[in-house]
């Protein structure tokens, strides 16, 4: 209890006094086990490593399944002793026969192929899913998002939004982050803009950055919500300085039409060369646009047939069409101007189809 402050004042010193005297009894392995995590995290006492090692492995050694899991971490990460992976998988497996969070640890490592372990999807997703239904939050998000990427298993949006319902009502940020998505598309459940306000607010005052992007989006189309372009300019900036590519190209456009802000064309290319270095199609037609037309920069028509041509290739529609345009007005090159607008009109564009019935 001194230990936590559950029902009396939290008093580490004491807690560590009390953990020394109740493991001079060798088989109180809770007891050692946590006089380790005091000499590993400097709880009560003075950071030791050593001694913290100590603690873990004579705890480990008789089966107690968190010693077993903090002596995998410290064979991993080489606290205490040396690096040593072979171990730490030994560990970690026998810490899994009971232990949900070390069943989420060597998910982590199946599904990764860190600590040298053969790649395993399969056995990643069914670990994930004990430690899910034992209610660990972080398995519970990492299993919505096989369902919602439909890897491993089929695409199911239903069970998406139910194991990310679980871990955002349990407050963790990224499950919010992605429950908002559900409810703004109405993935798993019927539209709800008002919940995925909510849920994205939430996500977005931890800092996760697709929330913030994804709120900013709300704010600047008014989607749930009044039409706030200085509102969104701000979330789009936070989420953009966190590295989100959405984020970064949507700052871009803001900066390039002065929404929320002054218009400053070199800043709006300075966002869309970040995004489309990332490889989002929207950033790369955006800056070829403005390579196109000078905006921002000196023209350079050959970036911008670049830029176009990448982001036609990853299926964007505007860039398709605009470098169909470009052939036609500007090189009167109509052959691969029919090349161009025949390739936006597969991907649905109607004005690419008028213009190649013209044509």
């Amino acid at each position: 209890m001194y230990y936590t402050g559950t029902a009396i004042p939290k008093d580490v010193n004491k807690a560590f006094k009390l953990f020394q005297e109740a493991s001079r009894d060798t088989n109180n392995t809770k007891a050692i086990t946590y006089l380790g995590v005091c000499h590993l995290h400097g709880i009560g006492t003075l950071i030791n490593e050593k001694l913290a090692f100590q603690c873990f492995y004579s705890a480990a050694e008789k089966e107690y399944p968190l010693a077993q899991l903090y002596l995998a971490r410290l064979y991993r990460y080489g606290i205490g002793t040396k690096i040593d992976f072979k171990l730490t998988v030994e560990w970690l497996m026998k810490a899994a026969d009971s232990h949900s969070l070390a069943q989420v640890e060597l998910a982590d490592l199946y599904r990764t192929g860190q600590c040298n372990v053969p790649k395993d999807p399969e056995l990643a997703f069914q670990l994930y899913s004990i430690a899910a239904s034992d209610g660990v939050t972080i398995a519970q998000y990492n299993l919505g998002q096989y369902y919602f990427k439909g890897k491993i298993v089929k695409r199911n949006d239903t069970m998406a939004f139910l194991w990310f319902e679980k871990a955002a009502n349990d407050h963790f940020a990224e499950a919010q982050a992605k429950l908002g998505y559900m409810y703004e598309y109405g993935l798993g459940c019927d539209v709800d803009l008002n919940a995925a306000r909510f849920y994205y607010q939430s996500a977005a005052n931890q800092g996760v950055a697709s929330a913030q992007n994804n709120l900013g989006f709300l704010y600047r189309y008014g989607k749930g919500v009044d039409v706030d372009f200085p509102k969104s300019f701000q979330l789009f900036s936070q989420a953009a300085k966190k590295g989100d590519v959405l984020a970064q190209n949507h700052l871009g456009q803001c900066y390039e039409n002065g929404v929320g802000c002054d218009v400053n064309l070199e800043i709006a290319v300075y966002w869309y060369h970040l995004a489309s270095e990332k490889g989002l199609s929207a950033a790369q037609n955006n800056l070829a646009l403005c390579n196109e037309l000078g905006k921002g920069m000196v023209a350079n028509e050959l970036e911008a047939i670049r830029l176009y041509t990448l982001a036609a290739n990853q299926g964007n529609v505007s860039a398709a069409f605009n470098l169909a345009e470009y052939f036609e007005t500007k090189r009167k090159d109509l052959n691969l101007a029919r090349v161009w607008y025949s390739r936006a009109a597969e991907l649905g564009d109607l004005e690419s189809k008028t213009k190649l019935d013209q044509m």
